[in-house]
């Protein structure tokens, strides 16, 4: 007989049968032993397709009938030997790896899974962990209250380091039927905790359980306990309740008394007795656990009565009688608002004004006037600021600022609750004068660039006007400057540097204001250009080259020096020094300056990809500039020419052969060397 087995420790079992077995059906014979109370942590495997008789060797005649089975019987032994063989490593030898395999846990600890059988399981039993219960030490049916605390050590079968195997250890609590568990905590020794709440429940008996766990493998303590139902024990001295003048105060059920259990005390009755009693009200408000008591005269006035209340507990049976004195507390009235502040007028950037509160509030006792402006002691509102001195209320208006608004008072004596006073404060608009707020403008740009200067904040008006700009008297020279939207635009003219003033003229409504404007244009290195005048034959197989370089910036203190090039980068030789003429300017419009210069090279053996390389030198304070050329030159005759200047000014082509002009390239690079 199963049911009458003794389990030996870690008591667990594995059942295993067939979903289609016809001789002991699943739903009958086999999860009834799940919920019997064998004290056997038990797992329950329905091979799907597996059936009775195949878990045998052999079927006799008389077997009766069985389901027909999907399974062959070595497939269906398979699948159980893989469950069974792991079962006896985790039992036998303390395998913990096992249990994963065992009790299907592939992936999760806490998710049963197996694609080839249907799972169901209760390992409350199971004592698949070592466990050492250190707390509570209440044996079973001892009284509980307050916080009970779970506390012990828990470790695997074979003694191994889970923490260092990096297992995952958890602890649950909970009471009775585990419908609200509570996370307790374990540590890398296998020590946990876990605390559960006893004032939650109700008096009598209850269960209180632990449940522990290494990558799922649980172990579980439960214990039989009882929530203690001790009587009411009262708190002395028992306070007195003080009512204001026509106002309330509260009672509470737990500064009367305590209940040892640690549930909460609720009144069960109030009643008020004496010669007064008539004049206070007690309400004994929702939840029980507090009474009010009011003044319920209308006039004001001194004595007391007594209150007698009933206080229980949850499952308490002889509720505790406490009496408690009541008394008026002393006449304290509101303040009262006897008049309305009148509105303080001011103009614009006007003088600071003071009200006097106590001519429009007072307390009927005589008691001081506390006074808040916006819940403190002063604070900017609309056009004003608003500040309390004692029982005054200073106001001024803010700089520029015009309008209306309401300052909210609030008035109390300190003790009884504030009333609120609105005063009305109308700050009227004055013209105010504009201003500059520079005294002048300063402009800087490089040459050949322009720049746009937003003006609205070079001139402020208080009252939100906008002025109308203007240049006066534009400069002729240098730089066009102009004013729209409110912009500056500054144009300078081509190629132009140097400096120049203007004036702004800022036309407000009631007045102008003149800025001085000093502009600034700073010269920038022009790109200048080389041309190659003409090229002429010599005698003696010489070329006289004659070039000018051209440049918006002087030239008057620049030399130059010519290099001609083979087609292989080599110098050819030059007959004599080169000559330059004076820098010469040309100020019609825009000054351009230029230099001529000639020079006379031997011809090289061939005349294709030559090219004039000239060296602008500046001073020393800036670099050098070079100007490269290409100069083709087809073949020429042998025939001498003469070097004459007056025959030979002009012409390139020559009878018998001739020195042609294939590419100019009037304009060529310029480049810092």
């Amino acid at each position: 007989d199963a049911l009458g087995l003794v389990f030996d420790e870690p008591a667990v079992g594995l059942l295993i049968t067939g979903s289609v077995d016809e001789v002991a059906p699943v739903e009958s014979n086999v999860l009834p032993l799940l919920n019997v109370g064998m004290d056997l942590g038990l797992h329950v495997m329905t091979l799907r397709g597996a059936n009775h008789h195949q878990w045998q060797d052999s079927t006799g005649l008389f077997s009766g009938s069985d389901g027909t089975p999907t399974l062959t019987q070595e497939e269906q032994h398979a699948m159980a030997a893989t469950h069974v063989v792991s079962l006896l490593d985790l039992t036998t030898r303390g395998d913990h790896d096992a249990f994963s395999v065992a009790f299907n846990r592939p992936n999760d600890p806490h998710v049963l899974s197996d694609a080839d059988a249907y799972l169901d399981e209760d390992l409350t039993a199971a004592e698949l962990l070592r466990v050492n219960l250190t707390s509570p030490t209440n044996d079973n049916g001892s009284d509980v209250s307050g916080t009970l605390e779970f506390r012990g050590q828990v470790g695997l079968w074979d003694g191994s380091d889970w923490h260092a195997d990096a297992r995952v250890a958890e602890a649950l609590c909970w009471f009775d039927d585990a419908t609200t568990t509570f996370t307790g905590t374990v540590n890398q020794t296998g020590w946990f905790s876990c605390d559960l709440d006893a004032n939650t429940l109700q008096p009598g008996p209850f269960n209180a359980s632990v449940r522990v766990s290494i990558d799922g493998a649980p172990v579980t303590r439960t214990l039989s306990l009882y929530r203690g139902n001790g009587p009411l024990e009262p708190l002395t001295p028992v306070p007195a309740v003080i009512v204001p003048q026509g106002g309330a105060a509260g009672l509470q059920a737990d500064a009367l008394a305590v209940d040892p259990d640690g549930l909460e005390v609720r009144f069960t009755s109030v009643q008020l007795e004496g010669a007064n009693a008539s004049r206070f009200e007690a309400l004994l408000l929702p939840g029980a656990s507090s009474v009010e008591l009011r003044d319920a005269s209308d006039v004001d006035w001194l004595g007391g009565a007594l209150l007698n209340v009933s206080l229980s507990a949850p499952g308490e049976t002889s509720p505790l009688q406490v009496s408690v004195q009541v008394r008026m507390g002393d006449v304290d009235n509101p303040v009262e608002v006897i008049g309305v502040p009148p509105t303080l007028v001011f103009d614009e950037d006007g003088a600071q004004q003071t009200l006097a509160v106590g001519d429009y509030v007072v307390d009927p006792e005589g008691m001081p006037l506390q006074v808040t402006v916006d819940g403190g002691m002063w604070t900017d509102v609309g056009p004003v600021r608003a500040a309390v001195m004692g029982s005054n209320l200073s106001v001024v208006p803010l700089a520029n600022a015009s309008g209306s608004v309401v300052v909210s008072l609030l008035v109390s004596d300190g003790f009884t609750d504030a009333v609120q006073v609105n005063v009305t404060v109308v700050v009227k608009p004055v013209n105010d004068a504009p201003r500059l707020n520079q005294t002048e403008l300063l402009v800087v740009l490089a040459e050949d660039t322009i720049v746009d200067i937003d003006l609205a904040p070079l001139a402020w008006d208080a009252d939100g006007d906008l002025p109308t700009v203007s240049v006066v008297e534009p400069p002729q020279a240098l730089a066009v400057l102009d004013v729209a939207d409110l912009t500056l635009q500054v144009r300078p003219l081509q190629h132009a540097n140097g400096q120049v003033d203007a004036v702004l003229r800022f036309v407000f409504p009631d007045e102008t204001l003149d800025l001085n404007v000093s502009i600034t244009v700073e010269p920038v290195e022009d790109s200048g250009s080389i041309r190659l005048d003409w090229v002429r034959p010599l005698a003696g197989d010489q070329i006289e080259v004659r070039w000018t370089v051209e440049d918006r910036d002087a030239l008057s203190n620049a030399s130059f020096t010519g290099v001609m090039l083979d087609n292989n980068g080599d110098s050819l030789t030059q007959t004599g020094s080169p000559s330059c003429g004076p820098a010469l300017l040309d100020d019609r419009g825009v000054p351009l300056w230029s230099v001529t210069c000639d020079s006379v090279w031997e011809l090289p053996s061939s005349l294709v990809g030559m090219t004039l390389r000239v060296e602008e030198l500046r001073p020393s304070s800036e670099p050098p500039v070079v100007y490269v050329l290409p100069v083709e030159v087809e073949d020429m005759a042998t025939a001498a020419v003469d070097d004459d200047m007056e025959s030979s000014v002009g012409p390139v082509l020559f009878v018998g052969g001739a020195v042609v002009l294939a590419a100019l390239g009037f304009l060529a690079w310029r480049a810092k060397d």
